[in-house]
């Protein structure tokens, strides 16, 4: 089930794509995060990166206890914990 996309309910992020801003809800999968992006999903990394070039996050809301202490570097995503 880890290689499926799984929403996490009540989480969502802000994307800022060329200047616009959306507010996506958040989904998990595997140890990492993910928005709903066009017709598929975007990565969100650390700092405010995404795998979608122009576009970056700016606010990560989700539930207490998925947050991972581990940092990670540009395209290195944000962790999870299960």
């Amino acid at each position: 089930m880890d290689n499926l996309f799984h929403i996490i309910e009540s989480a969502q992020v802000i994307i800022k794509s060329r200047g616009v801003f959306y507010q996506k809800k958040v989904y998990v999968r595997g140890d990492r995060f993910y928005a709903q992006w066009g017709g598929g999903f975007i990565r969100i990394g650390s700092g405010d990166s995404t795998s979608c070039p122009n576009t970056a996050w700016e606010n990560l809301d989700v539930p207490a206890g998925y947050l991972s202490s581990k940092k990670g570097s540009l395209g290195e995503p944000l962790l999870v914990q299960p």
